[in-house]
C-alpha cells in the first residue's frame, strides 16, 4: 500500500474497501513512477492484473497520457490526495478523456469509502486545486513585493 492510501485511512488497510468492489486492485501509481515506469499495453495486466483500475496522484502528467500508454485506457484515473492527506478530506477525481463512467465511479465511491470528499474534474494540466491556488499565491507575494501589508498579516488575511 503507497504511503497516499495508508495515510488516508489512518495507516489502515484498503483491503476492505477492494472486497467492496468489482475490482481486485486499485493501484496507485506516484509521478516519478509513472514517468519512468509508465505500464505499457504488452505488460500491463500481467503486472497490475485484469481488471485492476491505475490511479494516479499526480497533478503535472496528463492522464489521458498515461492512459494511452497501456491496454486499458478506461481503467485509468487521476486520484489526487492532498497533503497533509491525514486532515485534508478533499480528493480530486480527475478523468482521462478515455476513463469509463464504471472507473469514475468506483474511485469516487472509494474516495467516499476513505472518508474524504471526492471532486470531479476533466484532465488539464496542474489540476483544478494547482490552477486556482497558484493565481492565488502570485497575489500574495504581489501583494508582500509592493508593501501593502508585512508577510504576517497576509498571511493571516489569506487564512
Amino acid at each position: 500500500m503507497g504511503p497516499a492510501a495508508r495515510s488516508a485511512t489512518g495507516g489502515g488497510n484498503v483491503a476492505a474497501c477492494r472486497r467492496r468492489h468489482d475490482r481486485s486492485v486499485l493501484t496507485v501509481v506516484p509521478a516519478r513512477e509513472a514517468i519512468s515506469a509508465t505500464p505499457t499495453s504488452s505488460g500491463d495486466s500481467t503486472t497490475y492484473g485484469a481488471g485492476a483500475i491505475l490511479a494516479s496522484n499526480t497533478s503535472s502528467i496528463p492522464i489521458t497520457e498515461l492512459a494511452a500508454a497501456t491496454s486499458r485506457p478506461a481503467e485509468v484515473i487521476g486520484m489526487h490526495f492532498f497533503n497533509p492527506v491525514p486532515v485534508l478530506q478533499l480528493v480530486e477525481v480527475i478523468r482521462a478523456l478515455q476513463t469509463s463512467d464504471e472507473t469514475a465511479a468506483a474511485i469516487s465511491e472509494l474516495a467516499v469509502e476513505l472518508g474524504k470528499t471526492p471532486a470531479e474534474a476533466n484532465d488539464y494540466p496542474g489540476s483544478v486545486s494547482n490552477r486556482i491556488l497558484l493565481p492565488f499565491v502570485n497575489a500574495a507575494a504581489d501583494e508582500l513585493m509592493e508593501a501593502v501589508a508585512e508577510a504576517e498579516a497576509i498571511d493571516t488575511i489569506a487564512r
